[in-house]
Formats: C-alpha cells, sequence, structure tokens
C-alpha cells in the first residue's frame, strides 16, 4: 500500500500491558510513515497509562469493555460512535474478531489486519500471518509485518515509552513517604502476574533472592504488586529477614510503576507485563519464565536474562497449574542469584 492520500488513520491497540508495549515499533513504524497523517489509537482504558506521553499519535480514545463498552452492543455502539468521523486507514493490531468488527463498524475505508479467527470478511485487506519456521513468530515481528504492508520502511524492534511531567516528581514523593532516599538504588520485584497463578514464582523463592542482593549488593528491596495481588507481596515480607518497600495502599498506577522501574538498578518479575516495561527503559532485568512459549518475546533481550526450567508440559500457557508447578518451583533461587550477579557485573548499579 503505497502512494496513498492517507490523513486519518484509526489504529486499535492490542488490550495486554506486554502486548501494548510490544506495539509501540509499529506505533513509530506508522507515524513514520504517515507523518503528517491525524493518528488515534484506540486503547483499553485500564491499559491506557502504558502509552501516555508517546509522540506517536495525536489521540488516545479509550474503550472500556468492563463496563460501559461490555459485550457486543457495548462494543457496536462505541464503534459506531467512531464512524462519526472519517478513516482513511484502520490497522488492527489484535487478532480477535471484536477488533475486527470495531474497524468494519467505524466503517474505516481500509482495513487492515491478520486473516484469523475467521474474521477475513470484516478487513479489506486479509493478511496471511507470516511463518516463521516451524516456531511462533515473536509478538513485535507479528505487528511490524503488518507496517511493512503499509509501506513502512526502516522498521526497528526497539519498544518506546515515555513518562508524563509530573510523574517523576510524584513518585520521588512516593519514596520520601516510604522512607527511601531518591538516591537508594533498590531491586524491583515484581512478583505477581494478572494472567495467572500458573505464572508466579514462589513467594518464599524471592525472599530469598531479595535477602542475598541486599546483603551482597547494598541493594534495597522495593516490592511492586498490582491490583489483588498484595498478599504475594506480604508473603515475600513474611520470609525476608530485612524489611523491603512494598508499594500497596494505594497500588502503583501503570504510570507511576513505569516511573518505579525507570530508576530500578535490577528488576526481577514473573513473565508479565511490566517485564516489557523494563525493556524499553533497559533496567536489568530477570525473567522467571514457565507455562509461556519464550519464541513470542525473543526480541530486545541485551540487558535480560530469562530463566526457564525444562518440563515435558510447558509452554501450557494455562492460567492454573494443574500438578505441581515444577516449571516456576524448578527455578532455583540460586539461579537467580547468578544471574543477578552476571546482570550487575555488565551493568553495574
Amino acid at each position: 500500500m503505497r502512494n496513498l492520500d492517507i490523513n486519518s488513520i484509526l489504529i486499535r491497540c492490542p488490550n495486554w500491558v506486554g502486548d501494548l508495549v510490544m506495539a509501540t515499533p509499529a506505533l513509530r513504524a506508522v507515524r513514520s510513515r504517515f507523518p503528517n497523517a491525524h493518528i488515534t489509537v484506540v486503547v483499553k482504558k485500564s491499559v491506557k497509562e502504558v502509552i501516555q506521553g508517546l509522540d506517536l499519535f495525536n489521540e488516545i480514545v479509550e474503550f472500556d469493555p468492563k463496563d460501559k463498552d461490555k459485550g457486543w452492543v457495548g462494543l457496536i455502539k462505541f464503534s459506531k460512535k467512531l464512524a462519526h468521523r472519517k478513516w482513511d486507514l484502520a490497522l488492527i493490531l489484535p487478532n480477535s474478531i471484536g477488533a475486527a468488527f470495531m474497524a468494519y463498524f467505524a466503517k474505516a475505508k481500509r482495513r487492515v489486519g491478520f486473516d484469523l479467527n475467521h474474521r477475513g470478511f470484516l478487513l479489506t485487506h486479509p493478511l496471511s500471518y507470516p511463518s516463521n519456521g516451524d516456531g511462533p513468530l515473536p509478538t513485535v515481528e507479528g505487528y511490524l509485518h503488518l507496517c511493512c504492508f503499509l509501506g513502512c520502511e526502516n522498521i526497528s524492534t526497539k519498544y518506546q515509552l515515555s513518562l508524563l511531567k509530573h510523574t517523576e516528581d510524584k513518585v520521588k514523593k512516593l519514596f520520601k513517604e516510604k522512607g527511601l532516599s531518591r538516591k537508594e538504588k533498590y531491586l524491583l520485584m515484581i512478583p505477581g502476574a494478572s494472567y495467572g497463578s500458573s505464572k508466579c514464582w514462589p513467594p518464599d523463592y524471592f525472599a530469598k533472592v531479595a535477602d542475598h542482593i541486599e546483603v551482597e549488593f547494598g541493594l534495597k528491596v522495593v516490592i511492586a504488586p498490582g491490583p489483588n495481588e498484595e498478599d504475594i507481596a506480604f508473603r515475600i515480607k513474611e520470609n525476608m529477614k530485612r524489611e523491603p518497600f512494598i508499594f500497596v495502599d494505594p497500588i502503583l498506577s501503570l504510570e507511576e510503576l513505569k516511573a518505579v522501574i525507570k530508576r530500578s538498578s535490577l528488576v526481577v518479575t514473573n513473565d508479565t507485563g511490566p517485564r516489557h516495561i523494563a525493556v524499553a527503559f533497559e533496567r536489568p532485568l530477570i525473567v522467571l519464565m514457565g507455562p509461556s512459549d519464550p519464541r513470542y518475546t525473543s526480541v530486545n533481550l541485551s540487558h535480560t536474562i530469562v530463566l526457564r526450567y525444562p518440563t515435558k508440559c510447558s509452554p501450557c500457557n494455562l492460567k492454573q497449574c494443574p500438578g505441581t508447578h515444577e516449571c516456576m518451583r524448578g527455578i532455583s533461587p540460586h539461579a537467580v542469584i547468578d544471574a543477578a550477579h552476571r546482570l550487575i557485573y555488565s551493568y553495574g548499579l
């Protein structure tokens, strides 16, 4: 699709934190290809803060599928409101049929996306999903494949995030309230996973790593649970010999979490959305991965060590483990401490 008169673009963004971070190279590619177009991104309300502050689009429109835009009726009403505007192009990054229906009901002139989940009839340009031999394609490369079809050039897989002007000052205040000096360096632990408990490393393992790194490297320990994950953070605290700093009551917003991750010296996390925020800010990162297929996220790993324990049943992609959770319990605290040594000696503190 070259030499097109494109003035208005609608981009339906992914719904998950990690997928949205992985979509930022595609947003950058589209902005570069169509520098004068008005680009509107449709983003689920709960993850909007992930891409706030970026200059890759002109406008964010919130989609709230858990409340006012719930169900098919809500989706259709939302999409028809979009139809009041003229869209020369809609780029549909999620592979769901609902995302394609949104662009269809918005009456976008050109609708580009992958021909998956029986939705090809809703697209003007249904593309076959690219092959990667005998394994899955990294998610970011799938998004960029769509961009190549649009004529985007000089494409990079590098993630891009930004902070709003007031955020870092707000986080400095939060740290002060916790008794943590802004000059103190810290290990950040993200022990939850909104996907499900199958992705969670045991709290007592986190505690062993925290105690060791605090003693050996003098890093303070900061724990940042997500919504409804406070119990995990407190279980880590109960198993620690030293007192960690825990961000609860309230839980950090995604915008605040970005700032906390950006300031950290080392991040240890389950395979969950915030890991990709750490990648975007090039923080030394240890990812504890069990039920997921690592090939979907096998890019931008220069500052990252991904730890896995091989089992016959992994990757299973189940939300809860029906067995002994061997894929996560098999990752020892010693392996994480060893990975921390390697990162700290490579990148410093």
